[in-house]
């Protein structure tokens, strides 16, 4: 469902790691944590609440 959700918001790559880290000072640097800090969220926010712990420190969207 969270696949399903972020391919219709236009938000896949953060998922599948096509929208790589931006380095920061880049002009879409502030865009991209916002966008990627949401999908993060989703991601969280549909787990049960005991398994949090073992995802919430990932480094990414993709490995969680």
């Amino acid at each position: 469902m969270i696949e399903l959700h972020a391919a219709g918001l236009n938000k896949l790559g953060y998922l599948n790691g096509q929208n790589a880290r931006m380095e920061e000072g880049n002009p879409g640097y502030s865009r991209w944590c916002i966008e990627y800090a949401v999908v993060r969220g989703w991601l969280l926010k549909t787990m049960e609440p005991h398994l949090i712990g073992l995802f919430i420190h990932l480094s990414s969207a993709k490995e969680i």
